[in-house]
């Protein structure tokens, strides 16, 4: 084989040289841009994240809000200790009358179509008044057969702590076993607790501010989630893992790293 010319080692030499500094300036500027395409990219997700963030918390806001007003009421502290007299004197039966008397008045808040059900319960843990009347009304909150129930874990939070929260979301059997949330106020005499109201939340009403896909594209998604116990609960259905929301229940260590972290 020929050896090169000494004339085209040159060339090549130089060749060499002056595309060595163009090569590593081309791979500089494609790092750079590589760069300020992720930090626009996060920051884009960041600022949707916090849009979702204020939108839950506007949509919890405006259901502790109703509870409050709700509760201030003159007609829902009347009712509460008519029916607690009624339900200690004959049970269930007794309070059909005076339920009624309140029946169409306490309506007017679920026909607003943010509640599924409207309840009071006495200081001793009566379900006293339902208008969906399930099979928790007349049932007792602190020994009785949904004692573990989230409506009776938010209703044992607003007698001991006298303020209005919202209680987790999770199957509730009188709903046919429907996801269920319950905001829980307590309603006081003097302040004095003599019972609480609850408004159970309408799921369906909550889904479209959580599933809301806007400026995430077409393969873009809210993930929402709960730690259960050593899994986690999503609780809106996703492209790659359909079902109903709150049903999907996978182990904590088989996660995505960022619902881990999260």
């Amino acid at each position: 084989m020929k050896p090169l010319s000494l004339r085209l080692r040159l060339a090549l030499g130089f060749l060499i040289v002056a595309l060595l500094p163009l090569a590593g300036l081309a791979w500089f500027y494609l790092y750079i841009f590589e760069q300020s395409l992720t930090a626009v990219a996060l920051q884009n997700i960041a600022s949707i994240a916090d849009k979702k963030s204020d939108q839950i918390n506007s949509y919890i806001s405006e259901r502790l809000a109703d509870a409050r007003s709700f509760a201030g009421q003159d007609r829902v502290r009347a009712a509460l200790p008519a029916l607690a007299a009624d339900f200690r004197r004959g049970g269930l039966t007794a309070t059909r009358d005076t339920a009624a008397r309140y029946r169409v008045p306490f309506a007017t808040l679920r026909e607003q179509g943010e509640y599924h059900d409207v309840l009071l319960i006495d200081d001793q843990g009566n379900v006293v008044f339902s208008l969906r009347a399930e099979a928790d009304l007349g049932t007792n909150l602190l020994d009785g057969p949904y004692r573990e129930s989230g409506l009776a874990a938010g209703f044992r939070q607003a007698m001991t702590f006298l303020h209005i929260d919202l209680s987790r979301f999770a199957p509730y059997a009188p709903s046919k076993n429907a996801i269920a949330a319950f905001i829980v106020a307590p309603l006081l005499d003097h302040g004095r607790p003599i019972g609480a109201l609850a408004l159970q939340v309408n799921l369906a009403t909550l889904m479209p501010v959580v599933a809301d896909r806007t400026g995430l594209g077409r393969t873009g998604e809210t993930v929402l989630a709960v730690q259960d116990g050593h899994g986690v609960r999503y609780t809106i259905p996703l492209a790659r893992m359909p079902g109903a929301p709150f049903t999907n229940v996978i182990p904590l260590a088989q996660a995505a790293e960022p619902m881990r972290r999260a």
